[in-house]
């Protein structure tokens, strides 16, 4: 990993007015407004003030479920991951993303969560790993503790502590399916900011396929799509509504909708983990009219 004055220079800037950062005996001072940032176990805070109020709900219960669930247990963080994600499938994924990029090209994975995808990933770009749950970022520094250039960041999405230009790359996995409109408006404007001319972006939700719709529907039972869902909003968008929703990004990029975790499905407790499941979708990729019926998650990939 670079230096961190060298991070400093060329990466971080304050959330809150997007000066410069000086680094001296461990503390973080913006250069202009003088807001002062720490480290707390090797993570960077980094939350701006007047944060967006609505994820408050939100981000205080994933405190809450990564505490329960052991933020400090790897055995018990992946006991919680195989519930909820086909760990197979998005490390080969996350593995195939990093490799695109040189290591002195940045990538940022917003909402990182626990993190565990970057494990073992093969050398390629540098990763900040952002998260508004700190719960969430020790879990991914535990998980990550052996894994090449990464920083870990508490920040928020809508309010990036990211120079102008700086990065080349966005990854993430089912985060921006909760974000609020004004939430998600505040999160396409910083991309634009803190983006290459050159960059590629790839971006993970919830699918809304019509194999869960049905088989909710022969039950008589409603399948969540849109709206609040429990403590949080989630909304899952078709392929029309993301390209709508990243209208701003495709222009003359080149741009594909992808359907993944085809044979992972949590609601119906299947919850395969093999080894062979990335190399049965990737054979089933050529058939994106048949995939989107029944993959849990859609992706968006946008490469300028």
């Amino acid at each position: 990993m670079e230096t961190l004055n060298k991070i400093i220079e060329d990466i971080i800037c304050c959330p809150n007015c997007k000066a410069g950062i000086e680094y001296n005996k461990g503390v973080l001072s913006c250069l202009l407004c003088k807001s002062v940032f720490r480290f707390h176990d090797g993570i960077l805070i980094m939350m701006p003030r007047g944060v967006e109020k609505s994820q408050d709900k939100e981000r205080e219960v994933r405190e809450k479920v990564a505490n329960e669930h052991g933020a400090e247990d790897i055995e018990k963080i992946y006991k919680v991951i195989k519930k909820h994600h086909c760990m197979p499938v998005m490390i080969a994924k996350a593995d195939e993303y990093r490799k695109r990029f040189t290591n002195d090209q940045w990538v940022v994975d917003v909402g990182c969560g626990s993190g565990y995808y970057w494990k073992n990933s093969k050398p390629g770009a540098k990763l900040i790993l952002i998260d508004f749950a700190m719960s969430n970022l020790k879990a991914a520094r535990i998980i990550l503790k052996d894994t090449e250039d990464i920083l870990f960041v508490q920040a928020d999405a809508s309010c990036m502590p990211l120079k102008e230009n700086s990065i080349s790359g966005i990854w993430s996995v089912q985060v921006t399916q909760h974000f609020p409109d004004i939430v998600m408006k505040k999160f396409l404007d910083e991309l634009k900011r803190i983006l290459k001319k050159n960059y590629f972006i790839e971006v993970y939700n919830l699918n809304p396929d019509m194999m869960h719709r049905f088989v909710y529907g022969l039950f008589g039972k409603k399948f969540h799509i849109k709206g609040q869902y429990g403590d949080m909003l989630q909304n899952k968008l078709n392929s029309k509504e993301l390209l709508v929703l990243w209208d701003k990004f495709l222009g003359e990029s080149e741009y594909k909708i992808m359907f993944s975790e085809l044979f992972f499905h949590p609601n119906f407790k299947i919850f395969p983990q093999s080894k062979i499941i990335p190399i049965l979708e990737r054979i089933l990729d050529i058939f994106p009219l048949f995939t989107k019926l029944f993959a849990r998650q859609i992706s968006i990939n946008i490469k300028s």
